[in-house]
C-alpha cells in the first residue's frame, strides 16, 4: 500500500508542478521508510517503489537547482 501511495504523491503533482515541493520529499520518506518491508499478501508491485523514488529525487534534484540558480550571481 505504501508503494502505490507514494509512487502517487511523486507522479500526480507533475500535473500541477508546484505541489512537487511538498509531495516530493513526502514520497521520497515513504519509499524509504517502507524500502525493506514486504509488499503485501495481495500481490504488489515492487516497480511502483523504484518509481516513486526516482521521480521524487528528479523532482527533488529540480527543486534544488532552481533555488541554486535564482540565488547564485
Amino acid at each position: 500500500m505504501a508503494d502505490t501511495t507514494a509512487f502517487w504523491l511523486a507522479a500526480l503533482p507533475l500535473i500541477a508542478w508546484p505541489l512537487t515541493i511538498v509531495t516530493a520529499p513526502a514520497a521520497f520518506v515513504l519509499v524509504l521508510l517502507n524500502w525493506n518491508k514486504p509488499a503485501s499478501i495481495v500481490k504488489r508491485f515492487r516497480w511502483q517503489r523504484w518509481v516513486a523514488g526516482v521521480l521524487s529525487l528528479v523532482q527533488i534534484a529540480g527543486w534544488v537547482w532552481l533555488f541554486v540558480e535564482m540565488f547564485s550571481e
